[in-house]
């Protein structure tokens, strides 16, 4: 996926959105293409993704919103940068226990700003 605005590297990203993550996660994308267990979860719109492992072809983590399924194998080819609006609109945002139990209720997890 290309991106013309300015991106931020996933790295810097997972610093600067460090109390949104947990301890072990090494970065944060922007996803469409994802894949878990036996099916495809992709998603039309690129979503925020945090990632606590890579191997040459996947990020390994899960989606910031929505059910949370975890060890969601994401595809390189399907990821991009976040953008500094991106982080900028995420580090804004509160995401807390109250947040997932919203979550389990509605089935998508609420990220409030």
């Amino acid at each position: 996926m290309k991106n013309t605005k300015t991106s931020v590297a996933p790295a810097e990203a997972a610093r600067r959105l460090h109390r949104l993550l947990f301890g072990q996660d090494i970065g944060v994308i922007m996803a469409t293409k994802a894949f878990h267990g036996g099916g495809d979860i992709s998603r039309a719109e690129p979503s925020p993704a945090r990632f606590h492992r890579e191997t040459p072809k996947y990020y390994i983590g899960e989606f910031m919103e929505g059910f949370g399924l975890l060890c969601v194998r994401f595809p390189k080819s399907g990821c991009r940068l976040l953008t500094e609006a991106e982080v900028a609109t995420l580090e804004g945002s509160e995401r807390g226990v109250v947040s997932a139990l919203e979550g389990l209720a509605t089935g998508k997890t609420v990220i409030r700003r």
